[in-house]
């Protein structure tokens, strides 16, 4: 299925969001991310290996780390578990959330 990745640029002011088509077949969360982490990951190799980077993907969403939200029909998604409620052209945005370190005196 076609869906469409949503991705927020704070540089670019003239095209803030850009929207990049993507094809999916997964039917659960932990699929999605699955499969998008195999795609990044054979774009881009890195030291780790692929099961290393999946397990890393998906302890980070179980640990809120960042959400999965179908901006299309309003789906917040937070269980690996949980049914994909997709369909074609739905736009899905990833929320990475930002965490501050501080040192504890």
């Amino acid at each position: 299925m076609k869906i469409y990745l949503l991705r927020k640029s704070i540089t670019d002011l003239k095209n803030p969001i850009v929207r990049t088509e993507y094809e999916t077949s997964a039917s659960t969360v932990r699929e999605f991310v699955t499969e998008m982490v195999n795609k990044n990951y054979a774009a881009r190799r890195v030291k780790d290996s692929l099961a290393d980077c999946i397990a890393v993907a998906l302890t980070e969403f179980e640990d809120g780390g960042y959400y999965v939200v179908n901006t299309t029909r309003d789906i917040k998604y937070s269980a690996l578990d949980q049914d994909l409620e997709m369909h074609e052209n739905d736009e899905v945005v990833l929320i990475k959330l930002k965490y501050l370190r501080g040192i504890i005196w």
